[in-house]
């Protein structure tokens, strides 16, 4: 068993190593968020920041793991808030699995939020990339079950 201390290096050098790997750093938050582990997620992503060095790309995801972690903290203001962030980077990146997931995070943000409208046009536009060549089968068939909101 660690002791407390121990456990702060251990989480300071995962921090220091995976700071400057964005890409996997995020997947790493991802699998935090799915485990239910919020906290963590949060701390981990604040360690990632600034992230301005970073591609649009890395940001779009950063924006949207972050906007999740509010939407589960029920924060919807700051959840919609982070999620326009990363609706800046959208149309600077190559339309793919990122943008269908921004797309489908904010839909669900302003489905919480009872602007069904708004909602259904993001849900179009991502049905839209999903069906599109640029995502891959996997990709696709693993959101699909994200339209059932």
């Amino acid at each position: 068993m660690l002791a407390k201390n121990s456990y702060k290096v251990d989480k300071a050098i995962l921090f220091g190593m995976v700071k400057n790997q964005i890409l996997p750093s995020l997947q790493l938050v991802q699998s935090m968020i799915e485990e239910e582990k919020i906290d963590e997620a949060l701390e981990f992503l604040k360690a990632l920041e600034p992230i301005d060095k970073h591609t649009d790309r890395e940001k779009v995801i950063f924006y949207t793991r972050v906007s999740e972690i509010h939407q589960i903290l029920g924060d919807f203001s700051k959840a919609y808030e982070m999620a326009e962030e990363g609706m800046q980077y959208v149309n600077k990146i190559e339309s793919g699995i990122e943008v269908v997931d921004t797309y489908l995070n904010r839909a669900r943000i302003l489905h919480f939020m009872g602007r069904s409208r708004e909602c259904t046009i993001l849900l179009e536009k991502s049905l839209d990339i999903l069906n599109s060549p640029q995502v891959s089968e996997n990709d696709r068939n693993r959101r699909m079950g994200l339209y059932y909101l």
